[in-house]
């Protein structure tokens, strides 16, 4: 299953880097329990963990987890 969820977040680019989340390193850890998913983001710099970008990606990946049927909580680490 978690294979599943980090083929959908290839999906997810980081348009800071171009980069898939995966790629780019911002994607820390993903945790699965049933449907629930816990995704833990790191931006790659301190200024950026509260900016647009962060804002966006974490509403990206909610919604493409929601698109395959997973309810998402998503979380930085700072």
């Amino acid at each position: 299953m978690e294979r599943e969820i980090e083929e959908v977040l290839k999906n997810v680019i980081d348009p800071e880097t171009g980069k898939n989340i995966i790629d780019s390193g911002i994607l820390k850890k993903i945790e699965v329990e049933g449907k629930k998913v816990k995704i833990l983001l790191k931006p790659l710099s301190t200024a950026c963990a509260m900016c647009w970008v962060m804002a966006s990606l974490i509403a990206e990946v909610e919604e493409k987890l929601s698109e395959k049927g997973y309810e998402a909580e998503v979380d930085i680490e700072l």
